[in-house]
């Protein structure tokens, strides 16, 4: 006779391989950033905030004393929340050295955790920040992992995460949006596993990780109304609170930001990439660049329709209406340049991809992934790039 507390076994070797695959893939990808940074960078780790020479500069103290700068460039986004990190609570002078500082701060979940680990000393904040970027992956890997086995499926379809279009924009240029993009995959195991406690936790670091993440919480709560699951509903008004207050306290301590311009008439910003598409960005491999982001922006608007559709069918569940909040969101708000390049609107609404994606483990209908595999292969042309500088820099 099998022992009484067999079934516990077999439900516990998921979780331990998944959390095995979750601890190797942070590992792999410290991995991958000590090396860009050794052979390419010359040992200077804040390069991996990509910071521009035409960028916003740096502060005159000694945590930014050496910042490496990528000449010709304006940056990324990354060399903004590094400087949000070393002053989370608005103490400094730094305001002149972020773009956007209100949309910035708002953003607070990865530059908190990051002067948290460090405990507020200056000088350990940017490992902090990079710490903050490994836990994600791990935690990406581990709950697409736990989200496959879920549904009978291996745990080695965790692995996939290193695919998702913004987790190598977060290991190579202090992205925070694959910290959204993990919490997206956590989102739907704890909706799928009914955990209520976790999928508040989950909630509240979406809504602090960036305002799309609202859009999870909106999901949820549409979907909790509609099956009048009153629990439910009161976690995902519940996870609002800290998101608020910590709103509140961003605008009191902020200067107003009147650059942003989100609400113009939808789709101005996409229809004008597509017809004078600015190729500045790209340094080589022009036709093949051009090709595959006219290729991305087919994905993103085929997964568009396909949750449009899907929900007009049915998928009203938390995951559905989430991704239906995602998909308004990159239709009818419109940040500047969000469609210049397959690097910036992939990551950003990377969710729609992933929620639609987690939905082939659920249905097993692959027609679902498409869209996912349209648009992360001209976001990896990126790192492929950076790999290929690596290879020519070890040949020398």
């Amino acid at each position: 006779m099998a022992p009484s507390h067999a079934p516990e076994q077999v439900a516990r070797r998921p979780r331990l391989q998944c959390l095995f695959y979750a601890i190797l893939a942070a590992g792999l990808g410290l991995a991958w950033q000590t090396t860009l940074v050794h052979k390419l960078y010359n040992g200077n780790w804040s390069a991996l905030f990509y910071h521009g020479v035409f960028g916003n500069s740096v502060p005159n103290d000694p945590a930014f004393a050496g910042t490496y700068l990528f000449p010709a460039d304006f940056g990324f986004d990354g060399q903004y929340y590094r400087v949000v990190a070393h002053d989370p609570f608005r103490t400094r002078d730094y305001l002149p050295f972020i773009e956007r500082p209100v949309m910035r701060y708002r953003r607070i979940l990865i530059p908190m955790m990051a002067y948290a680990f460090a405990w507020g000393r200056q000088p350990n904040i940017d490992g902090g920040f990079f710490a903050a970027i490994l836990i994600f992956l791990g935690l990406g890997v581990y709950w697409l992992g736990r989200y496959a086995a879920l549904y009978g499926r291996t745990a080695k379809w965790g692995w996939a995460f290193l695919l998702a279009p913004a987790t190598l924009a977060g290991l190579e240029r202090g992205a925070i949006d694959m910290a959204l993009t993990a919490l997206t995959v956590g989102f739907a195991l704890y909706v799928r596993e009914q955990s209520r406690y976790r999928l508040l936790l989950v909630l509240i670091l979406a809504g602090l990780c960036r305002e799309t993440g609202l859009c999870l919480i909106a999901g949820c709560a549409a979907a909790s109304v509609l099956e009048k699951n009153w629990e439910r509903l009161a976690v995902s008004c519940a996870s609002l609170v800290p998101t608020l207050a910590w709103y509140g306290f961003v605008h009191l301590r902020t200067p107003p930001d009147h650059s942003s311009n989100l609400m113009r008439i939808p789709l101005t910003d996409l229809v004008d990439s597509l017809l004078h598409h600015d190729v500045s960005y790209i340094k080589t491999g022009g036709p093949l660049v051009q090709a595959m982001y006219y290729a991305a922006v087919f994905g993103m608007l085929l997964a568009f329709a396909f949750t449009i559709r899907l929900v007009w069918k049915g998928w009203t569940s938390p995951e559905g209406l989430a991704a239906l909040a995602f998909t308004m969101t990159g239709l009818l708000l419109q940040p500047a340049g969000l469609w210049v390049q397959p690097y910036h609107f992939g990551r950003v609404l990377a969710p729609v991809l992933v929620l639609l994606g987690l939905e082939y483990f659920r249905t097993g209908a692959w027609k679902k992934i498409v869209p996912l595999c349209i648009v992360s292969p001209a976001i990896l042309l990126v790192s492929l790039a950076t790999a290929l500088r690596l290879v020519k820099h070890l040949r020398m």
